[in-house]
């Protein structure tokens, strides 16, 4: 599912206003004296991505505008423990530009940070999204559709309908190879996506 590190930490998968606004407090203060910009420490988001990239468990998903770095981190680790169970790796696309407009979901916002001090974000053409406490993006999602878009949608309609705002693209693991080298042709490896020592 998609859920962000700071969710995984809760058997519900939730993230809660209180356990947010605790590893924030933390992060914050471990942060003082290591960072050359002090304003982050008064950006909530500015600081939980710098706090993503390195490794801190935050409310924030990554995402991508490239289908060819989103295949990468599909591929990157190999899994054999849980490939015999699923055949399968997932990519997730989501449409950025319903989420984006018009208050349609406001409980979803997409983050692009204004700070990269490591190129990552760069070259990872990556972004975020932040969801509102108590609930999963899906749901947040699915919500704010039913008034204007699912109210007149058949049930059997519903899967196909729910395809254009958010979707999962399984692709079999027995490609994972192959798919590796041609990326690496393709110059998107771990090297030019994480450019920093």
């Amino acid at each position: 599912t998609l859920t962000p590190s700071l969710g995984r930490l809760d058997e519900r998968r939730i993230i809660t206003q209180e356990v947010a606004a605790a590893q924030l407090r933390l992060f914050q203060r471990a942060v003082r004296g290591r960072i050359e910009d002090r304003t982050l420490v008064d950006e909530e988001h500015e600081l939980w991505s710098v706090g993503q990239h390195h490794g801190l468990h935050t409310p924030l998903l990554d995402w991508t505008y490239s289908p060819y770095v989103a295949l990468f981190f599909a591929f990157e680790k190999d899994d054999p423990r849980h490939e015999s169970e699923n055949a399968y790796r997932a990519i997730y696309v989501l449409n950025k530009s319903y989420v984006e407009g018009d208050d349609r979901c406001p409980e979803v916002s997409i983050l692009e940070p204004r700070k990269d001090d490591h190129g990552r974000q760069v070259n990872q053409a990556g972004l975020f999204t932040f969801t509102g406490y108590g609930n999963t993006l899906e749901n947040f999602l699915v919500n704010s559709l039913q008034e204007e878009v699912l109210k007149d949608v058949q049930e059997e309609d519903e899967p196909r309908v729910l395809s254009q705002f958010i979707c999962k693209i399984y692709v079999p693991n027995e490609h994972r190879t192959e798919c590796l080298r041609q990326l690496r042709l393709m110059n998107v490896h771990h090297a030019s996506l994480f450019p920093d020592l």
